[in-house]
Protein backbone atom coordinates (compact mmCIF):
# COMPACT_ATOMS: atom_id res chain seq x y z
CA UNK A 1 0.00 0.00 0.00
CA UNK A 2 1.19 3.52 -0.82
CA UNK A 3 -0.25 6.39 1.24
CA UNK A 4 0.13 9.87 -0.26
CA UNK A 5 0.15 12.78 2.19
CA UNK A 6 -1.08 16.22 1.08
CA UNK A 7 -3.03 14.71 -1.81
CA UNK A 8 -6.65 15.77 -2.32
CA UNK A 9 -8.75 13.44 -4.47
CA UNK A 10 -10.36 15.69 -7.09
CA UNK A 11 -12.37 13.08 -8.96
CA UNK A 12 -12.74 9.44 -9.91
CA UNK A 13 -11.78 8.67 -13.51
CA UNK A 14 -14.42 6.65 -15.35
CA UNK A 15 -14.12 4.37 -18.37
CA UNK A 16 -15.08 6.48 -21.37
CA UNK A 17 -17.20 3.60 -22.62
CA UNK A 18 -19.36 3.67 -19.49
CA UNK A 19 -23.02 4.53 -19.96
CA UNK A 20 -25.96 5.55 -17.77
CA UNK A 21 -26.52 1.86 -17.03
CA UNK A 22 -23.28 1.74 -15.04
CA UNK A 23 -19.85 3.27 -14.53
CA UNK A 24 -16.48 1.57 -14.28
CA UNK A 25 -13.73 3.35 -12.36
CA UNK A 26 -10.32 3.17 -14.03
CA UNK A 27 -8.37 5.57 -11.82
CA UNK A 28 -8.33 8.49 -9.42
CA UNK A 29 -7.22 12.07 -10.04
CA UNK A 30 -5.56 14.04 -7.24
CA UNK A 31 -3.74 17.32 -6.63
CA UNK A 32 -1.71 18.79 -3.79
CA UNK A 33 -3.35 22.23 -3.79
CA UNK A 34 -5.94 24.24 -5.68
CA UNK A 35 -4.43 25.19 -9.04
CA UNK A 36 -1.68 22.57 -8.88
CA UNK A 37 -1.26 20.19 -11.79
CA UNK A 38 -3.51 17.19 -11.27
CA UNK A 39 -2.05 13.69 -11.38
CA UNK A 40 -3.72 10.37 -12.00
CA UNK A 41 -3.36 6.95 -10.44
CA UNK A 42 -4.64 4.15 -12.69
CA UNK A 43 -5.90 0.84 -11.36
CA UNK A 44 -5.76 -2.73 -12.61
CA UNK A 45 -8.71 -4.00 -10.59
CA UNK A 46 -10.90 -1.52 -8.70
CA UNK A 47 -11.19 1.79 -6.91
CA UNK A 48 -12.33 1.60 -3.28
CA UNK A 49 -13.86 4.86 -2.08
CA UNK A 50 -13.41 5.17 1.70
CA UNK A 51 -13.72 8.88 2.41
CA UNK A 52 -16.21 8.65 5.25
CA UNK A 53 -19.65 10.21 5.60
CA UNK A 54 -18.37 13.59 4.35
CA UNK A 55 -15.54 12.70 1.99
CA UNK A 56 -17.18 9.90 0.00
CA UNK A 57 -20.27 11.80 -1.21
CA UNK A 58 -18.10 14.83 -1.96
CA UNK A 59 -15.79 12.78 -4.19
CA UNK A 60 -18.74 11.07 -5.89
CA UNK A 61 -20.48 14.34 -6.68
CA UNK A 62 -17.29 15.94 -8.00
CA UNK A 63 -16.97 12.83 -10.15
CA UNK A 64 -20.41 13.32 -11.66
CA UNK A 65 -22.39 10.89 -9.51
CA UNK A 66 -25.24 12.30 -7.43
CA UNK A 67 -28.45 14.36 -7.57
CA UNK A 68 -28.76 15.90 -11.05
CA UNK A 69 -29.98 19.30 -9.85
CA UNK A 70 -27.09 19.61 -7.36
CA UNK A 71 -24.44 18.61 -9.90
CA UNK A 72 -25.85 20.92 -12.57
CA UNK A 73 -25.95 23.86 -10.15
CA UNK A 74 -22.31 23.18 -9.21
CA UNK A 75 -21.18 22.99 -12.83
CA UNK A 76 -20.36 19.26 -12.78
CA UNK A 77 -21.23 17.06 -15.75
CA UNK A 78 -23.65 14.31 -14.73
CA UNK A 79 -22.16 10.87 -15.31
CA UNK A 80 -24.79 8.95 -13.34
CA UNK A 81 -27.88 10.39 -11.66
CA UNK A 82 -28.01 8.93 -8.16
CA UNK A 83 -30.25 11.11 -5.94
CA UNK A 84 -29.33 9.34 -2.69
CA UNK A 85 -25.70 10.50 -2.70
CA UNK A 86 -25.15 12.86 0.23
CA UNK A 87 -28.53 12.10 1.82
CA UNK A 88 -29.60 10.64 5.16
CA UNK A 89 -26.76 11.92 7.36
CA UNK A 90 -27.35 11.29 11.06
CA UNK A 91 -25.32 11.90 14.19
CA UNK A 92 -25.62 12.00 17.96
CA UNK A 93 -26.78 15.12 19.77
CA UNK A 94 -24.49 15.60 22.77
CA UNK A 95 -24.41 17.98 25.74
CA UNK A 96 -21.72 18.19 28.43
CA UNK A 97 -21.64 19.58 31.96
CA UNK A 98 -18.25 20.38 33.51
CA UNK A 99 -17.19 20.70 37.13
CA UNK A 100 -13.80 21.92 38.21
CA UNK A 101 -12.18 19.84 40.96
CA UNK A 102 -10.08 22.58 42.53
CA UNK A 103 -8.42 21.68 45.80
CA UNK A 104 -8.26 17.91 45.37
CA UNK A 105 -6.80 15.34 43.04
CA UNK A 106 -9.32 13.64 40.78
CA UNK A 107 -9.10 10.45 38.71
CA UNK A 108 -7.92 12.43 35.67
CA UNK A 109 -4.93 13.71 37.63
CA UNK A 110 -4.09 10.18 38.75
CA UNK A 111 -4.46 8.87 35.21
CA UNK A 112 -2.24 11.64 33.82
CA UNK A 113 0.44 10.80 36.37
CA UNK A 114 0.89 7.38 34.77
CA UNK A 115 -1.50 5.10 36.63
CA UNK A 116 -2.37 2.39 34.11
CA UNK A 117 -3.65 -0.32 36.43
CA UNK A 118 -6.30 -2.53 34.83
CA UNK A 119 -8.90 -1.89 37.53
CA UNK A 120 -8.40 1.86 37.33
CA UNK A 121 -8.66 1.94 33.52
CA UNK A 122 -11.70 -0.33 33.64
CA UNK A 123 -13.53 2.17 35.84
CA UNK A 124 -12.66 5.11 33.58
CA UNK A 125 -13.79 3.30 30.43
CA UNK A 126 -16.94 1.72 31.87
CA UNK A 127 -18.72 4.53 33.73
CA UNK A 128 -21.59 4.60 31.22
CA UNK A 129 -25.35 4.18 31.60
CA UNK A 130 -28.03 3.82 28.90
CA UNK A 131 -31.55 4.99 29.77
CA UNK A 132 -34.65 3.81 27.89
CA UNK A 133 -37.85 5.68 27.04
CA UNK A 134 -39.88 4.38 30.01
CA UNK A 135 -37.24 5.51 32.50
CA UNK A 136 -37.14 8.98 30.94
CA UNK A 137 -40.86 9.62 30.37
CA UNK A 138 -42.71 6.99 32.37
CA UNK A 139 -44.76 4.19 30.83
CA UNK A 140 -47.68 6.33 29.65
CA UNK A 141 -45.45 9.19 28.56
CA UNK A 142 -43.39 6.79 26.45
CA UNK A 143 -46.52 5.39 24.78
CA UNK A 144 -47.88 8.88 24.02
CA UNK A 145 -44.53 9.98 22.56
CA UNK A 146 -44.24 6.88 20.37
CA UNK A 147 -47.81 7.34 19.09
CA UNK A 148 -47.10 10.97 18.24
CA UNK A 149 -43.90 10.04 16.41
CA UNK A 150 -45.66 7.25 14.51
CA UNK A 151 -48.39 9.63 13.41
CA UNK A 152 -45.90 12.22 12.14
CA UNK A 153 -44.20 9.96 9.56
CA UNK A 154 -45.96 11.25 6.43
CA UNK A 155 -45.80 14.88 7.55
CA UNK A 156 -42.11 14.62 8.37
CA UNK A 157 -41.34 12.92 5.04
CA UNK A 158 -43.23 15.65 3.17
CA UNK A 159 -41.63 18.58 5.00
CA UNK A 160 -38.24 17.44 6.29
CA UNK A 161 -36.82 15.03 3.70
CA UNK A 162 -33.94 16.73 1.84
CA UNK A 163 -35.21 15.76 -1.62
CA UNK A 164 -38.44 15.21 -3.52
CA UNK A 165 -37.05 12.15 -5.31
CA UNK A 166 -39.25 9.12 -4.64
CA UNK A 167 -36.30 6.86 -3.78
CA UNK A 168 -34.90 9.39 -1.32
CA UNK A 169 -38.32 9.75 0.28
CA UNK A 170 -38.61 5.98 0.65
CA UNK A 171 -35.13 5.91 2.23
CA UNK A 172 -36.16 8.66 4.64
CA UNK A 173 -39.24 6.67 5.65
CA UNK A 174 -37.26 3.44 6.04
CA UNK A 175 -34.76 5.11 8.39
CA UNK A 176 -37.63 6.77 10.29
CA UNK A 177 -39.32 3.39 10.77
CA UNK A 178 -36.08 1.73 11.88
CA UNK A 179 -35.46 4.49 14.41
CA UNK A 180 -39.01 4.17 15.70
CA UNK A 181 -38.49 0.44 16.21
CA UNK A 182 -35.39 1.17 18.26
CA UNK A 183 -37.52 3.38 20.50
CA UNK A 184 -40.26 0.79 20.84
CA UNK A 185 -38.10 -2.13 21.92
CA UNK A 186 -36.66 -0.71 25.13
CA UNK A 187 -33.28 0.22 23.67
CA UNK A 188 -31.25 2.79 25.59
CA UNK A 189 -32.11 6.25 24.23
CA UNK A 190 -29.72 8.42 26.21
CA UNK A 191 -26.11 7.61 26.97
CA UNK A 192 -24.85 9.08 30.24
CA UNK A 193 -21.06 9.10 30.42
CA UNK A 194 -19.03 10.03 33.48
CA UNK A 195 -15.67 11.29 32.26
CA UNK A 196 -12.90 11.70 34.82
CA UNK A 197 -9.89 11.41 32.49
CA UNK A 198 -9.46 15.18 32.19
CA UNK A 199 -7.08 16.48 34.89
CA UNK A 200 -8.83 18.91 37.19
CA UNK A 201 -12.30 18.28 35.76
CA UNK A 202 -15.29 16.03 36.20
CA UNK A 203 -17.54 15.80 33.13
CA UNK A 204 -21.01 14.30 32.68
CA UNK A 205 -22.06 13.84 29.06
CA UNK A 206 -25.57 13.08 27.81
CA UNK A 207 -25.95 11.83 24.23
CA UNK A 208 -29.19 11.17 22.35
CA UNK A 209 -28.78 7.75 20.71
CA UNK A 210 -31.53 7.67 18.08
CA UNK A 211 -32.13 11.08 16.61
CA UNK A 212 -34.86 11.42 13.97
CA UNK A 213 -33.12 14.35 12.32
CA UNK A 214 -31.56 13.64 8.92
CA UNK A 215 -29.18 16.01 7.21
CA UNK A 216 -27.60 16.18 3.77
CA UNK A 217 -24.30 17.13 2.20
CA UNK A 218 -24.09 18.85 -1.20
CA UNK A 219 -21.16 20.37 -3.09
CA UNK A 220 -21.31 24.11 -3.82
CA UNK A 221 -19.10 24.24 -6.92
CA UNK A 222 -16.93 22.11 -9.21
CA UNK A 223 -13.88 22.96 -7.08
CA UNK A 224 -12.97 19.96 -4.87
CA UNK A 225 -10.96 22.23 -2.58
CA UNK A 226 -14.00 24.30 -1.65
CA UNK A 227 -15.67 23.06 1.56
Amino acid sequence: MHVLADAMVTQIIWDSASSDSGLKATGVEFAATRGATAKTVKVNKEVILAGGAIGSPSVLMHSGVGPRDVLSAAGVDVKLELPGVGQHLQDHVVANVFWNSKGFENAGDIHASGNNEAAFNSYINSAIAYINMTTILGEQGAKDTLNAIRGDLDTSAANLAPSEDSKVLEGYKAIYEATLQALEHGTGQIELLLSVTSPGNVIVQAALQHSFSQGRLYINSNDPFEP
